[in-house]
């Protein structure tokens, strides 16, 4: 190199500038024998076949601890996600199949009542009620729910039911609380687009207006039909 291009190189170079560069030669010469003097370790790394590689002890040990850790939360995460993958597969094989409207037909008594309840431990009969109160709709969460109801049971076994099964008036009643009825009345209007996250206590609340009121309103249409026990379907708790 000549002396020209060395000055010219060097020009606009200040003294700090060659301080800093001295510094961190020395400092690099410096940790370079340090590695020297700590012993080596020669061994196979996972995932880099049968080679070894050679490095200082302490480096070597802190490296394995966090691939370690490394595998150790692949492994949680993928548990997870196995997890996730299983509800979702099982959520999709009970998902309700669409309810044909021409098959629900309104109960009339309590004894098919009491029968119908236990024909929804089958999976697809449940589901088939879940998913025709999902498309019932509604104005409001008390209109979906006497739709509901009215759906699948007449007036004359609402006015045979009450919430608890508690007698009323000497008349033995037959319970809802813990009806498969009930249960999947108040899923269907929970899952509905209309009322989807709707609070049970609000659903509850409604069902047991409607059973109060039903043997009033069932009297009155006993009487405007002569005493016939013949309900007509249409007729519902709005008539009165």
């Amino acid at each position: 190199m000549s002396k020209r291009t060395k000055d010219s190189m060097e020009e606009g170079v200040t003294n700090t500038d060659r301080q800093a560069l001295r510094t961190i030669s020395n400092e690099v010469h410096q940790g370079d024998r340090s590695l020297r003097k700590l012993p080596v370790v020669h061994s196979p790394i996972h995932g880099l076949g049968t080679e070894t590689i050679s490095m200082p002890g302490p480096y070597y040990t802190a490296l394995v601890r966090e691939l370690s850790k490394i595998v150790e939360n692949q492994t949680v995460i993928l548990n997870k996600l196995a997890a996730i993958q299983t509800k979702m597969d099982n959520e999709e094989n009970t998902q309700p199949t669409r309810s044909d409207p021409d098959k629900i037909t309104v109960i009339d008594t309590v004894d098919d009542l009491m029968k119908f309840e236990v024909s929804l431990q089958e999976p697809d009969n449940y589901y088939a009620v879940v998913n025709h109160v999902r498309m019932l709709g509604g104005g409001s969460l008390s209109d979906c729910v006497k739709r509901a109801w009215a759906a699948f049971i007449s007036l004359k076994v609402k006015a045979s039911c009450n919430w608890e099964g508690k007698p009323r008036k000497g008349i033995q009643k037959h319970g809802l609380q813990k009806s498969l009825l009930t249960e999947a009345i108040f899923k269907g209007i929970t899952i509905s687009k209309p009322f989807k996250g709707a609070n049970q206590f609000d659903s509850e609340f409604e069902t047991k207006k409607i059973m109060k009121s039903a043997p009033e309103l069932f009297q009155r249409v006993q009487q405007s039909l002569g005493k016939d026990n013949s309900i007509p379907r249409d007729i519902s708790e709005d008539s009165g």
